[in-house]
């Protein structure tokens, strides 16, 4: 098996990869209009993208609040900004996928399974609404770190431009805060070595999405939902707010008043033990190639973990986040798209043959952040053995 994932493809076989990836944003850009302008996706699409302050302040009210603004200065439709910012995400994503792979030295038939994938890259093609979610905004900024070298942390001022972002995607999104310390880990990869992202940086990246997702939390069983849905209603027609009895949520807008037990109760009336277990074995079945490909920069990748302060700590609250998500949330098939379209992220940046993930020694170091430096890393780093 690891044989025949490390076999170089054939020379042919690389333009025929891009051109299907070209041909499936395309597929995926139509299905995207369909899900903004049709209307049969307002309840969870295009309804939770014009989620908006209109009613207080409340979580995953920047992005609607943004759209409502565009569409007032500019004339254009919410439906239409909506498809442009899903336009440019996907472009940007798939775009990216189309470099990586155009870019690595000798790839193989495992490097093309990952950009290929149906359960990363190419999951809007076999799902209809879920890969129109707001998600394609944090997997196009996370794409925007692997492109460039603003992913490379080696000034203050980019940990002040992540710290900005996450804190804007959280605002846009609170289901951020569960994949956040994966987005971190993407972040440290090309990091240099010498620069190592500590607790006192993750502080300074995290913080104030932290921030956010604990007030719009607390304000949220407070916003007007009336006011809000009028708010939306004033720039486009939709079904943004239905009167349904407690416990029922027909509409995005109705989860805002919801609680982690409510979200607890939904996965239980999802699934039952065997389709929650089909689901389970379907997630895994497309980890598995991410996760092979991983192995194979795990000296890479162990690095990179030594110098995250508390490393087996990072790990394990990692991974609880990603639980806790699952039970708590019932859109699993989305959950293991995003993960799989992260790690996926992370290899190619810890593969480092690329070609655009460049540390540069002759960077100055951060003044500001001197309280993570290297000193009080395992002694165990060179090892490769984690603490």
């Amino acid at each position: 098996m690891l044989s025949l994932a490390d076999k170089p493809v054939a020379s042919g076989a690389v333009p025929a990869a891009l051109a299907l990836v070209a041909l499936s944003l395309a597929v995926v850009l139509i299905r995207s209009y369909h899900a903004s302008f049709s209307g049969q996706a307002d309840a969870y699409c295009v309804g939770e993208w014009l989620i908006n302050y209109g009613g207080g302040f409340v979580r995953r009210g920047l992005g609607g609040t943004v759209i409502l603004w565009l569409s007032q200065v500019s004339g254009w439709r919410p439906r239409a900004i909506l498809f442009g910012t899903l336009v440019g995400c996907y472009a940007l994503i798939f775009y990216t996928q189309a470099v990586v792979l155009r870019r690595t030295n000798n790839p193989s038939l495992l490097d093309l399974v990952l950009v290929l994938s149906p359960f990363a890259t190419l999951y809007p093609l076999i799902h209809n609404v879920a890969g129109q979610r707001k998600e394609v905004l944090m997997l196009a900024m996370m794409s925007t770190a692997v492109l460039t070298d603003l992913g490379v942390l080696n000034t203050l001022a980019k940990y002040v431009f992540w710290s900005a972002c996450f804190a804007a995607l959280m605002a846009v999104n609170d289901a951020t805060i569960f994949f956040l310390p994966l987005c971190i880990l993407l972040l440290s990869v090309p990091t240099p070595e010498d620069r190592p992202v500590g607790l006192l940086r993750i502080t300074v990246l995290a913080l104030p999405a932290f921030a956010i997702f604990i007030v719009g939390y607390l304000r949220s069983p407070l916003v007007d939902l009336p006011a809000m849905c009028a708010m939306t209603g004033r720039y486009e027609q939709g079904l943004w707010c239905l009167q349904a009895p407690a416990g029922s949520f027909p509409v995005a807008a109705d989860w805002l008043r919801a609680t982690a037990w409510d979200g607890f109760h939904s996965v239980l009336a999802r699934y039952t033990p065997s389709t929650a277990g089909s689901v389970i074995l379907l997630g895994l079945a497309g980890l598995l190639p991410v996760t092979l490909a991983l192995s194979k920069q795990e000296t890479h990748l162990r690095r990179t973990l030594a110098r995250l302060t508390y490393p087996r700590l990072y790990v394990a609250s990692s991974l609880f986040s990603l639980l806790l998500l699952f039970a708590v949330a019932n859109d699993w098939t989305r959950w293991f798209y995003i993960v799989t379209s992260l790690l996926t992220l992370i290899y190619f940046a810890a593969r480092g043959n690329a070609g655009f993930i460049k540390a540069s020694p002759c960077t100055p170091r951060l003044s500001g952040l001197s309280g993570s430096s290297s000193k009080g890393l395992p002694a165990s780093v060179d090892g490769m053995r984690t603490r």
